[in-house]
């Protein structure tokens, strides 16, 4: 009866403890020790300061967005010469007939690249002032060309007949005023027909209206027509590589049929001896998992 009494007695010092502050509650902060109104069985107890506040992980962040603000963006322009001048001659000629004080534009790179000279500056305005400069003092000897980023494009799929490149964007405004498309958001570029005698349109449109018109069906005459990316490989017709243009080309002569250095008037292979020099590339760089190089850099 008597140890009963004494654990009753126990677990109510212990309830008191629990729902009264205890005097040295600031010395948790500092990672002291703690003396609790309790029996002298429990005593002291240490308690870390990291104990005292619950650590919150910051929010994740894509890599895409930490690397867009670290890195400025930069706006350039390509000068081709018309004629024979080198690089280093466009140079000379550029730094004669163009003043950046003058215009107020801060130029950030002027550098030599193969048969061109590129220009940096840090903003669209600057850039596009310098452009008007050149092409008007220089127009006759250079060519000049801002860099942009391309717009996507987008196909649409069974286009009616009397639809053509002159029309399709009114139309697709009047018949489908849920979208709230306004004019001057697209920009027809062609049409073309499928071996099924379908006939199909692709349209140049911002990055807004393609996810408008990609998530959506579309009334065009008397059709409902959807939509896909148009999407083609940049081919190189020099190297007969991709991801590049023939002016921006810095490799060798490479006839897409054999991949020998020849033209198209000197080459005399037939089928048999077809190769493809993208796939050999490929397959000299990943000699574990060969691919077939047995074909043109013309098949799909």
């Amino acid at each position: 009866m008597k140890l009963e009494t004494e654990l009753q007695s126990c677990m109510e010092q212990q309830a008191e403890v629990q729902q009264t502050p205890s005097v040295n509650d600031t010395n948790v902060q500092r990672g002291t020790t703690v003396r609790l109104h309790g029996p002298p069985s429990i005593g002291s107890i240490p308690v870390p300061a990291e104990m005292g506040a619950q650590k919150v992980a910051p929010p994740s962040r894509q890599y895409a967005i930490v690397v867009k603000e670290t890195r400025p963006t930069k706006y350039k322009m390509t000068v081709h010469s018309r004629g024979v001048q080198q690089p280093e001659e466009i140079k000379q000629i550029l730094k004669t007939k163009i003043s950046p004080a003058e215009l107020n534009v801060g130029i950030n790179t002027l550098k030599s690249l193969s048969g061109s000279v590129l220009i940096e500056t840090n903003s669209i305005q600057e850039i596009e002032v310098l452009e008007k400069e050149i092409q008007s003092k220089c127009g006759e000897e250079f060519e000049a060309r801002i860099h942009r980023l391309r717009k996507p494009r987008i196909i649409i799929l069974n286009v009616p007949a009397d639809i053509s490149t002159s029309n399709i964007e009114d139309t697709i405004i009047r018949q489908n005023p849920n979208l709230n498309l306004k004019k001057g958001s697209m920009t027809a570029k062609f049409t073309y027909d499928t071996k099924w005698m379908n006939r199909n349109a692709v349209l140049e449109v911002g990055a807004d209206t393609r996810k408008t018109l990609l998530s959506s069906k579309i009334r065009l005459g008397l059709h409902v027509c959807r939509f896909d990316d148009y999407v083609t490989a940049t081919r190189c017709f020099k190297c007969s590589k991709f991801n590049h243009w023939t002016a921006e080309c810095r490799g060798e002569v490479t006839f897409p049929l054999c991949a020998g250095p020849q033209t198209i008037k000197e080459c005399k292979s037939d089928r048999t001896t077809h190769k493809c020099i993208n796939c050999a590339t490929y397959n000299k760089h990943n000699p574990i998992n060969v691919i077939s190089a047995n074909h043109s850099a013309l098949d799909r």
